[in-house]
């Protein structure tokens, strides 16, 4: 059995491989250009060969089973199974065993895959007509374009021009020169596609040539796989073309698999690399990661860091993180750490990232997650103590969008407290935005007896101001109640 297993192992890689040999290219076709693999064997051009088998298996590994055997093995021994019969098979066992499964559903992609490099090789057009209209027709052509390239391309070129492309992406993943050799000769045609399958066929022996190849291209970083192999092959070389290229690249979110698998593969060089890197946005994100790392391994540097960073947005942004993880374990420290964060910047939470565009003045804003989120957590867990620390921090009593956010999540969880916090303010601004946010809250939860309450602790003027909102909300929800509140208070309804 053992010897068995290797055989189809051999078998089904001869078979994907499409049963290849190498070749010297012709010098006008790719000058310069590197050995390239081809089919030895061509096409003829005619209809299947009835009776012809896939290849001569020895008589003592011969599959034993009949089609109707295959089509109650499980999805888990199919594969296998299916190879050596196929070894063995005649055009006709193959058309068969198609018809009898092409309508299945969750059927192994593999397994058609399969199927369909072993029908091409002896049949193509057969196998080509069979698939048509159904979800395998890219799978035929493609398995064609596996086992004889050149026929497969000159076929679709002169009868299919729509699967030209999908028929060079396989060509490319398999033989990205001879891919190339035939976008040369044929310069009329679309190559997106094509260039795909080019960067895929490239990226199995040689990550750096299939990035530059995708970059030089307009892929980009469509598929990531090419320069993520690159970075974990040779970092340094990936780095050193980043530096010379850096003003062309446009990075946006494309440097994520650059930086994460530097951070996974080659966590030691992000702060070399850092260094290197000149002041904007990618070096920005180098920074991050290397603060990650830092925070993960040397916490107590990390903190070193985050205090001295001369940037302001960077630094409340890491000591945020740092405060995050230190809630759980120490929530005294979290709630100074808070303290420090708003007092580099006392709404940290939100930050403007400048005009939306060059004519324009009105600006757009960042909201920190991870800002909102520490928020969140300390006041939960301690109200108070996270006010007065904010309070602290905050001298001049703002009412920004930080303190807003605060107190919404104090007043969901305990309204009363938060109204007995509010009363032992001495800041008469702050305590009128308090009790103006408090009154908001209450008459959007419909809690208006609650709303009426605080509403009566305003001095005469900023009633006036809160009073036609709690009305209008109170009014949309339960007119009579409003206006029998309204007339007991001599306020009319209508022009409170």
């Amino acid at each position: 059995m053992r010897r068995a297993c290797v055989w189809v192992g051999a078998l089904v890689i001869g078979f994907l491989g499409g049963q290849w040999v190498y070749r010297q290219p012709s010098a006008d076709a790719t000058a310069g250009a590197r050995d390239f693999i081809v089919p030895q064997r061509g096409f003829e051009g005619g209809p299947g060969r009835s009776g012809t088998k896939a290849v001569e298996v020895p008589p003592d590994l011969r599959s034993t089973d009949t089609l109707e055997v295959l089509l109650t093995v499980s999805h888990d021994e199919l594969y296998e199974r299916l190879a050596l019969w196929l070894a063995d098979s005649t055009v006709e066992d193959i058309a068969a065993y198609w018809s009898a499964t092409k309508d299945l559903e969750a059927f192994p992609s593999r397994v058609r895959d399969l199927l369909f490099v072993m029908w091409t090789s002896l049949d193509p057009h057969g196998a080509i007509a069979a698939a048509q209209g159904t979800s395998s027709a890219l799978t035929s052509w493609s398995a064609w374009a596996r086992s004889d390239p050149r026929a497969a391309f000159a076929h679709a070129l002169a009868h299919d021009p729509a699967r030209v492309g999908d028929v060079l992406r396989s060509i490319g993943e398999s033989d990205p020169e001879l891919a190339l050799h035939f976008l040369k000769e044929h310069p009329e045609l679309p190559t997106d596609i094509a260039h795909h399958g080019i960067v895929q066929g490239l990226a199995r022996n040689d990550p750096e040539a299939a990035f530059k190849f995708a970059f030089e291209h307009a892929q980009r970083f469509q598929n990531s796989e090419p320069i993520e192999a690159w970075v974990r092959e040779d970092p340094h070389a990936v780095f050193d073309w980043i530096l010379a290229n850096l003003s062309n690249l446009p990075w946006q979110g494309d440097h994520q698999p650059v930086i994460a698998t530097l951070s996974r593969e080659h966590p030691e060089l992000l702060a070399e690399f850092t260094a290197k890197l000149p002041p904007g946005s990618f070096r920005r994100r180098f920074e991050a990661a290397a603060f990650e790392l830092l925070l993960a391994t040397e916490p107590d540097k990390a903190l070193e860091q985050a205090r001295a960073h001369p940037s302001t947005l960077i630094a409340t942004r890491q000591l945020t993180k740092i405060a995050l993880l230190t809630v759980g374990k120490d929530p005294d420290k979290a709630i100074t750490l808070l303290g420090e964060i708003m007092a580099k910047d006392p709404d940290f939470i939100f930050h403007r990232t400048g005009p939306i565009s060059p004519d324009r003045f009105s600006h757009s804003t960042e909201v920190s997650d991870e800002g909102l989120r520490l928020i969140v957590t300390l006041t939960k867990s301690d109200p108070q103590g996270t006010f007065d620390q904010m309070m602290a921090a905050n001298p001049e009593g703002r009412w920004n969008g930080t303190i807003r956010h605060a107190a919404s999540t104090w007043i969901s969880t305990d309204h009363d407290s938060f109204a007995t916090w509010v009363e032992g303010q001495s800041d008469d601004a702050l305590r009128m935005h308090a009790y103006q946010q408090l009154i908001g809250s209450m008459s959007h939860s419909r809690n208006f007896e609650a709303a009426t309450t605080y509403l009566e602790r305003l001095d005469p003027e900023d009633r006036r101001m809160s009073v036609g909102s709690m009305l209008g909300m109170w009014q949309s929800v339960d007119p009579a109640a409003a206006r029998q509140w309204a007339e007991t208070h001599g306020i009319n309804p209508q022009n409170p």
